[in-house]
């Protein structure tokens, strides 16, 4: 089904010096722990079993140079959800130790958006939304994936084959599009911003 984020997804909890925040990532399948896989198996593109714990804790540590020094990563949880009208049910959760954003001084990152978007294989968009985020003073939209750095990084473990991250058209992310910066007009409201 186009534009739902189950069967599987994680929610990643984090906050920053401003407030709380949290993302979802649907994931292509789920295995709750079973033996040599105590936080449960995400199950990869080429069929690879994951350790749940190990393939979330890799990704959020790619999240680490987008922020400044005032975020924090705090816990996941993984939910399945049949349908999309079906409750979200927790699966297993943990925390996450030691994720804290790398990015001093950060410039501007007060209500600030970041929005990076692929295509999948089925045509369909995955996006990952970083909130108080650190923008270095730069809200340039950055078009063409660079050969090096952060977003590079970011990039080859989203479309890896033997990781299962997944769009919401249930399409393995495949190209990167853009990522664009702004500021959160609803953020900025929420912090009292003029």
């Amino acid at each position: 089904m186009a534009n739902f984020r189950g069967p599987f997804f994680i929610k990643i909890n984090y906050h920053s010096d401003f407030a709380p925040h949290a993302m979802q990532i649907p994931i292509r399948d789920y295995t709750p722990p079973f033996i040599g896989f105590s936080s449960g198996a995400i199950i990869g593109w080429d069929d690879t079993l994951n350790d749940a714990d190990a393939m979330i804790t890799s990704l959020v540590s790619l999240f680490l140079p987008f922020f400044g020094t005032g975020v924090t990563f705090d816990n996941y949880l993984i939910y399945h959800q049949a349908l999309d009208t079906d409750p979200a049910v927790p699966q297993f959760s943990n925390s996450l130790t030691a994720m804290v954003g790398t990015v001093s001084p950060s410039g501007w990152d007060k209500a600030t958006q970041m929005t990076s978007t692929w295509r999948s294989t089925t045509f369909g968009l995955m996006k990952l939304v970083f909130l108080d985020f650190a923008s270095e003073g730069d809200f340039g939209k950055i078009q063409t994936l660079p050969g090096s750095g952060a977003l590079f990084n970011l990039d080859a473990d989203l479309t890896g084959v033997s990781n299962g991250w997944k769009a919401q058209d249930n399409g393995q992310p495949l190209t990167f599009i853009s990522a664009t910066k702004t500021l959160n007009e609803k953020l900025r409201r929420s912090y009292r911003e003029t």
